[in-house]
């Protein structure tokens, strides 16, 4: 199908400039893109590589809108007429095919002539001898898996004794803010992300914690903050520990990087030496303003000279682009510091970096970002810039600790070719299997795992074989699916995968009006704001849950077919060992389509692309209590004694229950037509790449599996050969 959506995974930091090296065509192309009304032509500055298409939006883009892996595609057909062509997957007439137009006959040719032998240089390249890919430069992704769990012992900000804490992280140009737990002083966040690091060497990661101001227009209080360089983590070891919080305030606060680029040029005949430096971008700058932002400039400062940028109002990632030129006279250091400028008040310092002038190479260019530094004062500090500030920098108090779980890790990753062998190999899934019943890092495997399948367009071919083996070996119904197994954890990923679209078409509208109301529907007498009436908010929350339940009911049939036809297999499985009028045959179902897809999204809607921002108290908790309800219905069970003031919502459960079971039946029927899972873009070789490393710290350990999964000697020659060809191998 054509114009379907896209996701990027493991591009994201790819840029038109950084691709200028590995860039084999590039220009302008209209792209057909969208559905229904919406359907339109895109005009993309196209590169492409020896292994992928890049579609930007403009040539001079910092990240990819699209990504297309040649090797997926095997065929250019010209479609004479007004200049397009197809590129197209011969063998697979389901795939999605795309759809272009090039601005005249000269360049449709040029373009259909070169994609043609690019494709057949794409298939000819996965045929490599081991001796041609020595030869070869590998690349290094290099990532951090960050889990945000929780804070104690926070101090009260508040009237009412308590706190509304959320989290602000921040790396490199990433910045992402946690949800807000409202009044506790001891909240649980639970959140998990997967940052790209550029330079260890460089890099900080800086967890802020704030307290969310009630009122709008307010200031939120920073209450302490945590700075982990990342070269403290290179040994690539997973940390989960407490770490205190230290005092920051909002002067004194320093975040963000600084991009420079400097040149010496040396004395030569009747030219003085001199210094060249390009002040180009700042980015997470600290906010020094009320209005959450700043107002940066740069002061760059060597001896006893000085050049400062122009003023960019209002922002926190400003770009600067101006060029300054110094000249040398027995200077040893070059001094950057930036400012915010206040109109009324003494200037805000946001941070500063001293670069030695013996680290610059002559007629060298030094292309770097910088981390800010906290301050340290300097003689050439003057009374326009220098904020004084005279405050204890000390606090007594403790502020509390935050529990975060951490690791750093460095993938090697080797040309496609190398890898041709081990894709056949794990199609036959005994390997993969057997690494599901051994290793210790289940989260990263799974998502690597199903990356994979999901590029080569067999997703099910591993998800049916992982739900298979759960329902053979698990004991009891009641416990099937509930643990943390690779099966959950697989179908977890893969639904998340192939179902946003489904998921946003289907509940975005009506999270989005959620979002707008005033109204409560706040059950809980604890909870209840002087003046509510219980029965008006019980009212409320009925009709909201009917509305989410309406939504998810009727779409039932736009529901990705592969999704259904994993649960119709995982459904088949369990009838056929617990009996056809077993409750298993929907709990296990619901067991993922509510409880692992509908519900989270529901109670994290900023998480699942249902909304920009995080919601609000009010409606946070009306979220939560909508949840609550959906999820006991897809449980097929009533509210108890545990919550006593949901069990008014028992009548709405018990009048849905037949249409709950239904629905799980209809979900797990497969009929025409068929509908598209969505078309995600994964660097296959990173996940590659990674499942191998995974297999080669579980050697050992996979030996215990032989009785169960048969031998892996195949599997084993090719490691080694992978290892051998690692070993050996450059990476850039």
């Amino acid at each position: 199908p054509l114009g379907m959506s896209e996701k990027i995974t493991g591009f994201e930091q790819t840029s038109v400039a950084s691709l200028l090296g590995v860039t084999k065509k590039a220009g302008w192309l209209k792209k057909h893109g969208g559905r229904g009304l919406t359907a339109n032509w895109r005009k993309r500055w196209v590169v492409v590589t020896n292994e992928h298409i890049f579609w930007f939006k403009t040539d001079k883009d910092s990240q990819p809108k699209n990504v297309i892996l040649l090797a997926s595609y095997d065929t250019v057909e010209n479609l004479n007429k007004e200049h397009m062509f197809k590129v197209l997957n011969g063998q697979k007439s389901s795939f999605r095919e795309l759809l272009c137009r090039a601005s005249s006959e000269a360049e449709l040719k040029e373009w259909v002539g070169f994609l043609t032998h690019a494709l057949k240089t794409s298939v000819l390249q996965r045929s490599k001898t081991v001796t041609e890919l020595y030869k070869e430069k590998g690349r290094v992704v290099k990532t951090l898996a960050l889990r945000v769990a929780e804070a104690r012992n926070l101090p009260s900000m508040d009237r009412n004794g308590l706190s509304d804490p959320y989290c602000i992280i921040q790396l490199n140009e990433q910045s992402i803010r946690t949800r807000t737990i409202y009044k506790e002083l001891n909240p649980l966040w639970g959140e998990e992300y997967n940052l790209n690091v550029q330079d260890p060497s460089q890099e900080v990661l800086t967890l802020l914690l704030y307290d969310q101001d009630s009122n709008p227009l307010g200031k939120d209080d920073l209450m302490g903050a945590l700075r982990i360089p990342i070269h403290s983590l290179t040994d690539e070891v997973q940390r989960e520990q407490w770490y205190p919080l230290l005092p920051m305030d909002y002067e004194k606060l320093v975040t963000g990087d600084l991009h420079m680029k400097m040149t010496y040029r040396p004395g030569i005949n009747h030219l003085p030496s001199a210094l060249f430096v390009s002040v180009l971008a700042a980015r997470n700058l600290a906010s020094k303003d009320t209005n959450g932002l700043s107002d940066p400039y740069v002061k760059l400062t060597l001896g006893h000279k000085s050049k400062k940028t122009k003023i960019i109002k209002k922002e926190l990632n400003p770009v600067f682009n101006e060029d300054f030129e110094f000249a040398l006279d027995g200077d040893s250091e070059l001094c950057v510091t930036v400012w915010d400028w206040d109109r009324l008040s003494s200037n805000d310092f946001m941070g500063e970096v001293t670069i030695p002038l013996e680290h610059l190479h002559p007629n060298v260019v030094m292309d770097q970002w910088f981390t800010l530094n906290d301050r340290v004062d300097h003689p050439h500090d003057d009374e326009e810039d220098k904020h004084e500030d005279h405050s204890d920098h000390h606090h007594k108090k403790p502020l509390g600790d935050i529990r975060i779980k951490m690791k750093y890790g460095e993938e090697k990753v080797l040309p496609s070719a190398a890898y041709h062998n081990l894709i056949s190999e794990l199609q036959n899934l005994n390997g993969l299997l057997a690494l599901s019943e051994v290793t210790q890092e289940r989260d990263a495997l799974a998502g690597h795992s199903i990356n994979l399948f999901y590029a080569l367009d067999a997703p099910l071919k591993w998800v049916n074989a992982l739900t298979k083996s759960e329902v053979h070996w698990t004991a009891t119904p009641e416990t099937i699916f509930r643990g943390n197994s690779m099966a959950t954890k697989v179908v977890d990923a893969y639904m998340k995968l192939a179902g946003l679209p489904y998921l946003k078409a289907t509940l975005g509208d009506s999270i989005q009006r959620l979002y707008t109301l005033k109204h409560s529907c706040e059950l809980d007498p604890t909870r209840l704001e002087e003046g509510e009436d219980a029965k008006e908010n019980l009212h409320n929350l009925e009709t909201e849950v009917q509305t989410i339940l309406g939504k998810i009911f009727a779409a039932l049939d736009a529901c990705p077919t592969d999704m259904r036809k994993m649960f119709q297999t995982l459904q088949s499985e369990v009838k056929a060992k617990y009996g056809e009028d077993h409750i298993a045959r929907y709990t296990s179902v619901s067991g993922f389509i509510f409880l692992r897809f509908w519900v989270p999204a529901i109670l994290g809607p900023k998480l699942f692309g249902l909304a920009k921002e995080h919601p609000s108290k009010q409606v946070g908790r009306t979220l939560t209590l909508v949840a609550k309800v959906i999820q006991n219905l897809g449980n097929l069970v009533e509210f108890g004694a545990k919550e006593p003031f949901m069990t008014p919502l028992n009548s709405l459960i018990q009048a849905n229950m037949e249409k709950m079971k239904n629905y799980i039946d209809k979900l797990s029927e497969v009929s025409a037509p068929a509908v598209p899972s969505e078309q995600v873009v994964i660097d296959t070789d990173v996940e590659l790449a990674a499942i191998f490393h995974h297999f080669q710290k579980n050697r050992p350990a996979l030996q215990t599996t032989v009785d169960k999964f048969g031998s892996l000697a195949p599997l084993e020659k090719i490691l080694d050969t992978l290892a051998a060809l690692e070993s050996k191998s450059n990476f850039q």
